[in-house]
């Protein structure tokens, strides 16, 4: 998916944050280093979405309840420094089948990691689940009522 594909109400909630489509910001340097402390290099698709969402606070409603409006903010940064890399790398990459980077939170503790494979996975110990087949479709999900796809708990 592009930007193109972005539901009228997902791309609303982004103007209404802040962003367009010249939106871009430096890469943290604690999601750099994070990474590097894993051994591993964040794939240039993956440190494109951070560049081009960073920053963002999103308003959108519950996964599970509509009635309830909750915030994800998309801050690698902060994520890399909140989240468990043990959790990360011995429960949700195994999961996922994949190297997950993560890239966002909400201040209830669920963080959510773009794969090396695109694909946008929320978890909350001790649950994971695909929130979206790439940023895009992530994005739709948080306004059209969708629930994520469960792959634990």
């Amino acid at each position: 998916m592009s930007i193109a594909d972005l539901s009228s109400d997902a791309h609303s909630a982004l103007v209404s944050a802040g962003w367009s489509r010249q939106f871009s910001r430096e890469v943290p340097e604690e999601f750099l280093e994070f990474c590097e402390g894993l051994g591993r290099t964040p794939p240039t698709p993956v440190v494109e979405v951070v560049r081009r969402f960073q920053g963002m606070t999103l308003s959108h409603p519950h996964f599970y309840d509509s009635s309830i409006s909750i915030e994800t903010v998309v801050d690698a940064g902060m994520a890399c420094r909140n989240v468990s890399d043990a959790l990360l790398i011995s429960k949700y990459e195994p999961a996922a089948r994949v190297e997950l980077f993560p890239v966002a939170q909400t201040p209830y503790g669920l963080f959510f990691a773009l794969g090396a494979d695109m694909a946008l996975y929320g978890f909350h110990d001790p649950h994971l689940g695909l929130y979206g087949f790439d940023f895009v479709d992530f994005l739709n999900l948080l306004y059209d009522d969708r629930a994520p796809i469960s792959l634990i708990g």
